[in-house]
């Protein structure tokens, strides 16, 4: 849905997945298996909207949210037991800035995601590209990704989850052909 002047986008989404696990397939773990099969239903929606600030500047923000009720574990793992409902939440946040001097564009992102199982992480990326030319192009990106099992923005969090954290530097170079 766009505004009358065409400088802002608003998005709605909804979905609902009902899934029907099968637990009598060969390779699920024997201490698993049954003559019956679990259920798994999510409901999902998002919201967004992007707006253009001037001929520069692009801005975005999405944020979802899921509410799922059911089976959650997974039946290939022997001591896999999980919680029957998760819900997650999440929260996208996008600038991105043209250089009319230089006829670059720099992306600035952030992603927040966290559920009940006790999962919380970011994710963040700067990413800068030039045209040289007419079928050239340069572009550089950064990202800082982190996710520890402590981080909970309610209860405990998940102390068996590994903390992990990873920067990447990437520098690509395309040609249009």
């Amino acid at each position: 849905m766009s505004t009358e002047n065409r400088n802002t986008t608003r998005s709605l989404g909804l979905s609902l997945t009902d899934d029907t696990i099968d637990l009598n397939k060969p390779n699920v773990v024997e201490a698993k298996k049954q003559d019956s099969n679990e259920k798994k239903k999510v409901i999902a929606g998002l919201f967004g909207m992007t707006k253009i600030l001037s001929k520069e500047d692009i801005v975005q923000l999405n944020l979802g949210h899921s509410n799922g009720n059911g089976y959650y574990t997974d039946p290939y793992k022997a001591f896999d037991q999980r919680p029957g409902e998760r819900n997650k939440m999440t929260a996208l946040t996008r600038w991105n800035h043209h250089f009319e001097s230089t006829d670059g564009t720099a992306r600035l992102s952030y992603r927040y995601y966290t559920d009940t199982f006790g999962v919380w992480c970011s994710h963040s990326g700067i990413e800068s590209s030039k045209e040289l030319g007419r079928n050239w192009l340069v572009d550089v990106k950064y990202e800082d990704y982190e996710q520890r099992g402590d981080w909970c923005v309610n209860g405990t969090g998940d102390h068996g989850l590994a903390a992990f954290s990873a920067r990447s530097v990437q520098l690509g170079v395309s040609r249009a052909f």
